[in-house]
């Protein structure tokens, strides 16, 4: 996974779609698709949240105040999807990094707003493709398999 750990810096500044997933006090999880992530200088990976009052917003706030990790699933062209996984350390809503996102937000859509620019420490990077899922489930797992294959497996032979 170490391709993967130095690649997604490189897919977020590509402007790769991506997927932010937050949990509430009840585990329920909430989802934003974005394309406006970016990288700062010191490594954060920088979310724009437009909306004061959305779900993910206040679930990003729990996760900033219970050190709670957070998900980010982008897509890899070569490698496939990739988890990033991560703590949001700061929330700007004020000064001057705020209000330079602000105008960008507006330049980009007029009637766009921003509550929030979220600083996210990414610590983790997991693939998510099929062919890792199931090598994780064959060494962790190995006598969990659908009788089937082995009969596949034992017909073809």
């Amino acid at each position: 996974m170490g391709q993967a750990m130095q690649n997604w810096k490189e897919l977020i500044r590509a402007g790769v779609p991506a997927v932010l997933t937050a949990s509430d006090g009840a585990g329920e999880a909430s989802l934003a698709y974005t394309a406006e992530l970016e990288v700062d200088a010191d490594g954060f990976l920088v979310y724009p949240e437009g909306f004061e009052s959305s779900q993910i917003n206040k679930n990003l706030v729990r996760s900033l105040w219970f050190d709670r990790r957070i998900s980010v699933l982008v897509l890899d062209p070569e490698l496939g999807p990739l988890e990033l996984r991560g703590i949001p350390r700061r929330a700007i809503i004020s000064g001057k990094r705020f209000e330079q996102a602000y105008r960008a937000a507006q330049n980009a859509h007029p009637d766009a707003d921003l509550s929030t620019l979220w600083l996210i420490e990414v610590q983790e990077v997991v693939s998510r493709s099929r062919e890792s899922r199931q090598r994780d489930q064959d060494s962790c797992h190995p006598i969990v398999a659908h009788l089937d294959r082995f009969a596949v497996a034992q017909a073809s032979a």
